[in-house]
């Protein structure tokens, strides 16, 4: 894995996810053509979030977890990684742990 540090001027997390988003039962304009159903977590910030939170329990746990370095992402922060387009990784990492295989 490369340096996948998060640049000093890049957004956090909750910058990240404030954009606006259909809500459940909006159509927006995409489900509206049938395209992307208006529930579908599409983008790899949003999946990996949604994964976080069903490991660690609440989103604030799972935004802590996010933003800090990880041994198993050589010491890179998750959202680093994400951000560098290496989602997989971290998602592959949290499918791990909610089997239960250490990192």
């Amino acid at each position: 894995m490369g340096d996948y540090r998060v640049p000093e001027d890049a957004p956090d997390l909750a910058t990240l996810l404030s954009a606006s988003r259909p809500q459940s039962g909006d159509a927006g304009p995409l489900a509206a053509k049938g395209d992307i159903p208006s529930t579908t977590s599409n983008t790899p910030i949003a999946r990996v979030l949604e994964m976080a939170e069903s490991v660690f329990g609440d989103r604030e746990s799972a935004r802590t977890w996010l933003n800090r370095p990880i041994p198993e992402l050589e010491d890179q922060s998750p959202l680093g990684v994400i951000l560098a387009g290496e989602a997989g990784a971290v998602e592959t990492l949290l499918e791990n742990a909610r089997g239960g295989i250490p990192g």
